[in-house]
């Protein structure tokens, strides 16, 4: 399994990118974000997996939601599309 050090490594591939849900598996159903079945994950889902510490992944929420002006990653994910959503992780090295 691949350890990646920034959300933007692991969006980078569209393939790896889903909404409405944190994490899905090869067969397109939920799963936790840091399980090992997990294919694809939304924004959210994505800093919870490469970030391991609630107060790391705490300072990220922050920092994305100032860049988006959108109290919630979850929502700004849904409603964008993966070359956005992967365009302001890698703009804030995330």
């Amino acid at each position: 399994m691949t350890e990646y050090k920034t959300v933007y490594e692991l969006l980078e591939d569209p393939n790896r990118w889903c909404k409405q849900y944190m994490a899905l598996n090869s067969k397109l159903n939920p799963t936790g974000c840091r399980n090992e079945d997990a294919i694809c994950w939304c924004g959210m889902g994505a800093i919870i997996k490469v970030y391991k510490t609630q107060d790391e992944i705490d300072k990220i929420i922050d920092k994305v939601c100032k860049e988006v002006g959108h109290r919630s990653i979850t929502y700004w994910n849904d409603c964008n599309s993966h070359n956005n959503v992967y365009n302001v992780f890698k703009k804030l090295g995330i």
